[in-house]
């Protein structure tokens, strides 16, 4: 139904066809509308090309130019000369502002354009548009804390600003600040109660957070973008979020691909669909998914998504090397270095290696994890990779002494469970104990330090603690002939 689109709007276009009024003009852009409403993008894009450039009003250059963003890498030129004629017409246009920090033009150039607009003396103060598009181009530089800075005085100068407190909602969901990630996308549903720009973002924060609270406040969630509307993509993906949240990953697979249905290049959607497939002992197909969603938003959930399902496939080249082009693509991130120390550390343990070869493994991937943490000593996951390391190694004093010094910045039931497990195997029951009971207090519903706390109740009392307690050990007929109870004792 598509035909390869016109790439010139000059008269000499094949498409270009003599509108010389404003009323033709009108009549086109309407038509243009219904083939973009139909999904005829090559048909919307002639039904514009036939308008002169001179008669082409603000919303005539937006639609062409998501028009031509939506075709693919083949109309990057085209799109651009619209939005920057957009941007003429109205140096405050956001939809092309954005548009062209997506297409690469420099912070400076966009805003030398801005402010040789003519729209732009009657316009009065616009400091603003300045911390708009730096703040901008510190998101897709993924600098997060330049980007909240910029951001958050953009909500000052204009409280309650739906798109700013979406920005910064998502700023901190990224840096891991959940908390303050969760306050913002609350402001933003007190602001517009029916807005779902972003609200599969939230659902994956509420589900992240994993509160008491979780399960009930993502169900509310759900329900809330389900009445709202079936036709887009946050509310299947928010939908799946819960569903897997209740232990139905087959069904939750299902949502996420109505999801796709809908919007085929929906980065959370095919972020989601990787994960369930890796849950599903399908990490073939997982690398589909997050390959994909990695080719249009270089972040690091895609990047993630795409070392571990390689890891689960024992394709450690292909993890190193998606692990180092994360690290080139998001320059001083704590959580790209802790990709490269996690394909280090399962390469230390890898079948074949040599000893040698596994120590010096082992101590690149200690370092790595050392370095994520000077970079940026609050985040959580460097911190927990490097403890799983060392308690590989059995070093249990250096791994209690790093999840206390985690516990100081965030009191996380996770961090409680993971102490009481590495405490227990270090022989220490009665601190155990009381981590585990702490993390129960923190959350209820953690599983893990429900089973952590029975075992370690059975290896207090003297009982093998992968044995149910119904379970009778077995004696073989020559351990009752000898009457050895060495066997039974040993389990």
């Amino acid at each position: 139904r598509n035909s390869p689109p016109s790439t010139s709007s000059s008269p000499s276009s094949p498409g270009y066809a003599a509108v010389t009024s404003a009323e033709e003009a009108h009549i086109k852009y309407r038509e243009a509308l219904c083939h973009k409403q139909l999904d005829e993008v090559s048909h919307a894009i002639r039904s514009l090309e036939a308008v002169s450039p001179s008669l082409r009003t603000l919303p005539m250059n937006l639609t062409l130019g998501w028009l031509y963003m939506s075709t693919g890498t083949g109309s990057r030129v085209n799109a651009m000369t619209v939005y920057q004629d957009a941007l003429r017409q109205n140096p405050v246009a956001l939809e092309a502002i954005n548009s062209l920090v997506d297409l690469g033009v420099s912070a400076r150039a966009l805003l030398d354009l801005i402010q040789s607009s003519p729209a732009a003396a009657e316009l009065g103060d616009l400091s603003w548009i300045e911390s708009y598009v730096v703040g901008l181009f510190a998101v897709h530089t993924n600098d997060h804390g330049a980007a909240i800075q910029h951001w958050s005085m953009l909500e000052e100068r204009f409280p309650n600003n739906l798109p700013s407190l979406l920005q910064l909602a998502n700023l901190h969901l990224e840096a891991g600040r959940y908390d303050d990630s969760h306050y913002y996308f609350n402001k933003a549903r007190v602001c517009d109660t029916l807005s779902l720009d972003s609200m599969d973002r939230f659902a994956l924060l509420v589900k992240l957070r994993n509160t008491p609270e979780t399960p009930g406040e993502l169900n509310r969630l759900a329900h809330d973008l389900l009445s709202t509307t079936t036709q887009r993509p946050e509310t299947w993906v928010a939908i799946a979020l819960y569903t897997e949240l209740r232990g139905d990953r087959e069904k939750s697979l299902n949502f996420v691909e109505k999801a796709l249905v809908l919007s085929p290049r929906h980065v959370l959607a095919l972020q989601l669909k990787g994960d369930l497939l890796v849950q599903l002992n399908k990490p073939e197909h997982a690398i589909i998914s997050f390959f994909h969603a990695k080719e249009l938003r270089k972040d690091l959930r895609s990047y993630k998504g795409l070392v571990d399902a390689y890891i689960n496939t024992r394709k450690l080249k292909e993890a190193m090397a998606t692990a180092k082009e994360a690290i080139d693509t998001l320059p001083n991130n704590a959580g790209a270095v802790t990709l490269l120390g996690r394909v280090l550390a399962v390469g230390a343990t890898a079948n074949g290696v040599s000893s040698e070869e596994r120590s010096s493994k082992t101590k690149q991937a200690k370092k790595v994890f050392g370095r994520a943490l000077v970079m940026d000593p609050d985040y959580i996951q460097a911190a927990m990779a490097l403890v799983d390391l060392l308690c590989a190694n059995s070093d249990y004093a250096e791994c209690i002494e790093l999840l206390q010094q985690s516990l100081r910045q965030h009191n996380q039931d996770f961090l409680h469970t993971k102490l009481a497990d590495v405490l227990s195997l270090d022989g220490k029951y009665s601190e155990a104990l009381a981590s585990y009971h702490t993390a129960m207090a923190l959350n209820p519903n953690n599983e893990d330090a429900k089973v952590g706390l029975e075992k370690l109740e059975k290896r207090m009392r003297g009982v093998d603690p992968d044995l149910d307690e119904d379970e009778d050990p077995e004696v073989s007929e020559g351990e009752a002939a000898d009457g050895s109870p060495d066997g039974a004792a040993s389990r």
